[in-house]
């Protein structure tokens, strides 16, 4: 049954115009833009990069964001209905609300997330306004930007030129979450005014359970589990590899063996060899249960890249700096060792004199995102038994009325 919008809001709200089709084309059009073009995203910024400057594409990258948020405050004023204290109000929040989150992100391509899944959201609740006219959409336009978001850094996993992270989801989905409150400023609050059906309950519980599942599938199997370790010097640090196994590298001497792997972990993932950039894939997906060399060797690059990036003029955490570089020199010896990489003393009895920046004693944001908390057995139990709950609360909700 297809739930029409009452008739005396067809003019009141610009999700009341437009064919049920027309409206999930429009959005199925643009996510496919999202998702087709993730492989020339990088390209295009170290192109654009090189031409004027990594200052340059940042401010760039910040009119952009200013031009685009002119539009949807002109677009939103425009309409009669919204220009009451109370919407103009909550459009200065949202606003504001984006300006906050975008300016805490270092990497200005990541600004750009909170543009395009703002629309995503808003373009959602367009497409799901026919079907589901009350507050139940917005669950379901939720559900979809998380979706689309999670689909997004899934298909970056297996880009040679991309990465995925869990972290990009999170500003992906916060990024929906704002473009739905600004959707709520225009119009979308006479949604609120009907509570969601026994459909829509059902439909909403459906696809949770199914987002349920593929978070997990996602985490396991980009992320996947690790160990949380605690140094000789009190660092806290996350890594696939348990201390044993740390023990073992160190009493085999293996750095040969590490270096033939590859000398930094990640310039194979930039290889446009389709066999290079699959064997590396497949390497990466059994570190998460096997370690290999490969794994050990990006854990130290990227302890190596944040001790460099530390102490740089931009934060001077040079305490922190000093941390990252103790670790190296205790967990990560072999790597070290091979490409002599250790800082001379006299640097690290200066930092040492520092007072540090971070909370202390000091955690190693390296791997962070890693599932340290529970292992792979309690974490899928977990997971399975939630998305039961949630298919069952589905069937509940199709013949009892809330």
């Amino acid at each position: 049954m297809m739930y029409r919008m009452p008739m005396e809001s067809n003019n009141s709200s610009p999700y009341c115009s437009g064919s049920p089709l027309k409206r999930w084309i429009i959005l199925g059009a643009y996510s496919l833009l999202i998702l087709s073009t993730l492989s020339i995203v990088r390209r295009l910024r170290d192109l654009l990069t090189s031409a004027i400057g990594a200052s340059g594409f940042s401010v760039c990258v910040s009119l952009l964001m200013g031009l685009v948020g002119i539009i949807a405050v002109v677009g939103t004023l425009r309409r009669k209905e919204c220009r009451s204290p109370r919407r103009i109000a909550a459009l200065a929040l949202g606003i504001a609300l984006y300006a906050f989150l975008i300016s805490r992100l270092d990497l200005a391509v990541e600004r750009l997330h909170y543009a395009e899944y703002g629309l995503a959201a808003i373009l959602a609740l367009y497409a799901l306004a026919p079907s589901f006219p009350n507050a139940g959409i917005f669950f379901l336009a939720f559900f979809y930007v998380a979706a689309l978001g999670l689909l997004d850094e899934g298909i970056q996993w297996v880009i040679p030129n991309r990465v995925g992270e869990i972290r990009d989801v999170g500003i992906n989905i916060s990024a929906g979450a704002l473009g739905l409150f600004l959707g709520l400023v225009m119009g979308g609050d006479r949604f609120l005014k009907l509570r969601p059906d026994r459909r829509a309950w059902a439909v909403i519980f459906r696809v949770a359970g199914g987002l349920v599942l593929g978070t997990a599938f996602f985490l396991t199997f980009v992320h996947g589990f690790g160990h949380l370790h605690t140094s000789e010097d009190g660092t806290v640090f996350k890594s696939v590899f348990t201390r044993a196994e740390f023990d073992s590298i160190g009493a085999t001497k293996q750095a040969v063996a590490w270096r033939e792997v590859s000398a930094s972990p990640l310039s194979s993932t930039e290889s446009s060899n389709p066999r290079e950039w699959l064997t590396l894939r497949i390497e990466q997906w059994k570190a998460y249960r096997h370690p290999t060399p490969s794994a050990y060797n990006y854990e130290a690059w990227r302890h190596r890249q944040l001790r460099d990036g530390l102490e740089t003029p931009r934060y001077g955490s040079f305490r922190e700096a000093l941390e990252e570089e103790r670790l190296l020199r205790t967990v990560y010896t072999n790597y070290m060792n091979t490409y002599d990489l250790h800082w001379p003393e006299e640097k690290r009895m200066r930092y040492a004199s520092m007072p540090p920046k971070e909370e202390w004693p000091y955690r190693s944001p390296v791997q962070e995102l890693l599932i340290a908390w529970i292992g792979p057995r309690g974490f899928w139990t977990l997971t399975i038994c939630l998305s039961v709950a949630l298919f069952c609360a589905s069937i509940f909700a199709t013949h009892r009325r809330f």
